[in-house]
């Protein structure tokens, strides 16, 4: 296994832990290609690996009792699958895959639990982050509740944005319409919406930002409730930890 220098690594999370405490995992880590669809976390089966991102996308779905699938948050590079161990689960009903291919650092979930023991402190960080993934659910059944269907449109393109490098999203209309929970037709209608601002360009399997900051009456590409975001800029701040 090659050893993981903290230095060279792209995810959020193991960025901000002190050398000490990366050194816990470090031991344990393995970077691994995350193709497209490859299962993170299954539902209602035992999670062996922590996976913390440093490219591509991953979704966060919820089934009904009909196999209604719907979307309920990402992962990019700011955070990790598996955290539902943090709240000492075993398993989850809900189930996480790649939407865009990248890359990551696997690290076993018994090196991870240990670890955690420990080191109540590195506990507490982790916490901190799950909190934030619910404050991020928090603010999307606001959105699902109260906003207009490009707004909500608008918001999970930001969300995605800030989760990729560059302003191409290799983003699908079918992945789109599972985020928001309606027919792909819709996602096409409320994408030319978007397009008829100039607030992006949408291709087959893309959809390209053409103006973060566009805000009008009617369509608005920023985000649209305060302090959700989960990207690298202000992580930090929400772990009220410079050095966890």
């Amino acid at each position: 296994m090659t050893h993981i220098d903290q230095s060279t690594v792209e995810n959020t999370l193991l960025k901000m832990l002190s050398a000490d405490r990366f050194a816990r995992l470090s031991g344990s880590m393995e970077r691994v290609d995350l193709p497209l669809r490859h299962v993170l976390v299954d539902s209602d089966v035992p999670t062996t690996h922590v996976c913390f991102l440093e490219r591509g996308l991953g979704s966060m779905v919820v089934s009904s009792i009909d196999e209604e699938v719907v979307e309920i948050g990402h992962i990019g590079r700011e955070g990790a699958s598996g955290m539902h161990v943090v709240l000492a689960v075993e398993t989850t009903p809900t189930r996480t895959f790649m939407q865009v291919a990248g890359a990551g650092i696997m690290v076993p979930m018994e090196t991870f639990q240990r670890a955690l023991a420990d080191d109540p402190e590195m506990k507490d960080f982790f916490l901190r982050y799950v909190h934030t993934t619910v404050l991020q659910l928090a603010h999307s059944a606001l959105a699902n509740a109260r906003y207009n269907m490009h707004e909500r449109l608008a918001r999970w393109i930001l969300m995605c944005h800030d989760r990729l490098e560059g302003n191409n999203l290799a983003i699908t209309h079918e992945f789109l319409a599972l985020m928001l929970g309606v027919r792909r037709s819709g996602v096409t209608n409320e994408l030319h919406v978007l397009e008829g601002v100039h607030a992006i360009r949408s291709t087959r399997g893309n959809v390209r930002i053409m103006d973060r900051a566009h805000d009008s009456p009617r369509n608005r590409l920023r985000n649209n409730t305060v302090g959700e975001a989960q990207n690298d800029d202000n992580l930090p701040a929400q772990l009220n930890s410079p050095r966890a």
